[in-house]
């Protein structure tokens, strides 16, 4: 179990020692059956009444990856309802009428959500993405009763010849890695 007491203190260390750690980039590979390369890690924090990011196409990734985010955030069931925002949403980027879905409190925003991810304490989430999906997270109310921290580490997703023949007897493509 790991420890956080909610202020930002010692998350850069979990970022250090567990997510950039070579024996979690093998657990994970395990758990997806994917094969795992280069990595981009980061701390996020997203304070009530204050942050949120935004998905636009020019963040779109060329090819597939994998999002491992590591969320932390106070307890409380708004965050399990989705009532104070901050959860973690992927949505399809090739729609031609996307809703702009950050803003906080929308109802009519799910019409492109692919899957949504609450905030809850010391979990971990593990979501593919290829290169057409795009992700944020939702504004966080001022109601929340603290901030959600992130530490999100995303791979790079090669697809080797048997991934490849498996994908395509699912009748979908797998990226080519890049030379």
């Amino acid at each position: 179990l790991l420890e956080y007491d909610g202020s930002g203190l010692g998350i850069e260390k979990i970022r250090d020692e567990v997510m950039r750690s070579g024996a979690f980039t093998k657990l994970v590979a395990v758990l997806t059956g994917l094969r795992l390369l280069g990595q981009v890690d980061g701390v996020r924090r997203f304070r009530p009444g204050a942050d949120y990011t935004v998905a636009y196409h020019k963040l779109l990734e060329p090819d597939t990856r994998l999002d491992a985010t590591l969320c932390f955030a106070p307890p409380s069931d708004g965050w399990v309802t989705g009532d104070l925002g901050g959860f973690e949403c992927y949505i399809a980027a090739d729609s031609s009428e996307l809703v702009a879905a950050e803003t906080y409190g929308n109802e009519d925003d799910s019409g492109n959500d692919l899957i949504n991810i609450n905030a809850n304490n010391n979990t971990l989430s593990l979501v593919a993405r290829d290169e057409q999906m795009m992700r944020f997270v939702k504004y966080v109310s001022s109601a929340a009763p603290g901030s959600r921290w992130d530490v999100i580490t995303t791979y790079e997703v090669e697809c080797d010849a048997e991934s490849e023949e498996a994908e395509e007897d699912d009748d979908e493509e797998c990226p080519e890695a890049e030379e």
